[in-house]
């Protein structure tokens, strides 16, 4: 992170600040982060406001640096590969924190097959927004697809696993 600091590319990296101050320009950088190939989807996105809700702010303010953050776009072909993977992280995890809400709800169906009740819970994910460029974070490991009541529905496999309980 100093190095790319150095380099210019991102924010001073010692900090606890979580709170951006609003004299940054969040949108600019969104916009120079439009230009590489691995962002500009959802920069673009972002940029033109249908992903744009604005920075989490937490509570943490040191006065002194903002949260770390890119301050402008690098290519891949710009840093050394382990910079390049710290860039990606914490140009990820901006985008994310500048974004929509993931919208999902948590859901239980139940399947009888057989004369039998199945029964599974997990989440059903409507809107990824900022899950869809912070790759890095699962909602949930049980995704599941979205069912209307008594909808009818026939399995593309069945199968018994044979195992024992595992602790958490």
């Amino acid at each position: 992170m100093e190095k790319l600091y150095n380099k210019g590319f991102l924010s001073y990296p010692r900090t606890e600040t979580t709170k951006f101050n609003p004299t940054i320009n969040l949108r600019t950088i969104v916009n120079s982060l439009s230009h590489n190939v691995e962002y500009a989807e959802f920069a673009a996105k972002v940029a033109n406001g249908e992903m744009w809700s604005g920075p989490r702010n937490g509570k943490l303010d040191d006065k002194a640096h903002p949260p770390i953050h890119p301050v402008k776009n690098a290519n891949r072909e710009q840093l050394e590969p382990q910079e390049y993977k710290i860039y990606d992280l914490l140009t990820r995890h901006f985008l994310a924190t500048i974004s929509k809400d993931a919208v999902g709800s948590e859901t239980t169906i139940k399947a009888t097959m057989g004369g039998e009740l199945f029964t599974c819970q997990g989440i059903i994910v409507e809107q990824l927004n900022w899950l869809e460029i912070f790759t890095f974070e699962k909602w949930s490991d049980t995704v599941l697809p979205k069912f209307t009541e008594q909808q009818t529905f026939k399995p593309d496999k069945l199968g018994l696993t044979d195992s024992k309980t595992q602790a958490p």
